[in-house]
């Protein structure tokens, strides 16, 4: 069951997400709620909520707060005091650089390249050294309709189908020996998912 308040401007303030036991559908076996606070039409900070069982001893808490560039982009997301993230954008406004700390050490570092404002690729390094390049095509009307990168020495595609209104409707996940669908019904309502063999190689 979802629930949801807003404010005068129609902006969330609070979400419930809660899942309820069929034997006793007065007690929810999950449930998280979400908190949201605006200044000047730009959201500032979430606090979110959730348990299991939600029998009291298990409640969990997290919060998140966001800094604004002078363009209204965010600039810095800090997570629970000690996990930072830090935005930097380009003169025509494209996300270029991502950088993640944790108590002020990189954990990772994710460049992102465009052409014509497009997004073409994607270099991430991590703390260890790790790397990894994603390529990315779009079709004409800017979607991006794939991506290719590696994991795990796997070479990983993903590609995705839209309708005449820009609506993703298939989206597919493949690697060696392994493909995973999705894919909407013609209402938008209902999402299938299907996992099956089909090596690439």
């Amino acid at each position: 069951v979802n629930t949801y308040t807003y404010n005068d401007d129609g902006q969330v303030l609070s979400h419930t997400n809660s899942f309820y036991d069929m034997d006793d559908p007065t007690m929810p076996t999950y449930s998280r709620y979400s908190n949201n606070t605006y200044e000047n039409g730009l959201l500032v900070s979430t606090r979110v909520n959730s348990c299991d069982w939600c029998d009291g001893t298990d409640d969990s808490y997290s919060w998140e707060n966001y800094t604004y560039d002078s363009e209204n982009r965010i600039q810095t997301i800090q997570t629970n005091g000690n996990y930072l993230t830090t935005n930097t954008y380009d003169a025509d406004g494209n996300l270029v650089n991502e950088l993640f700390e944790i108590d002020g050490n990189m954990t990772r570092e994710v460049q992102h390249n465009y052409s014509n404002g497009v997004l073409v690729q994607s270099y991430s390094l991590t703390q260890y050294g790790s790397e990894t390049v994603t390529n990315y095509t779009h079709d004409a009307s800017g979607n991006e309709i794939s991506a290719e990168y590696e994991d795990g020495g796997n070479t990983i595609y993903e590609n995705k189908t839209y309708d005449g209104l820009g609506n993703v409707i298939v989206e597919t996940w493949q690697r060696v020996g392994e493909v995973t669908e999705s894919g909407w019904d013609p209402s938008m309502t209902t999402r299938t998912t299907h996992t099956y063999g089909n090596p690439l190689y």
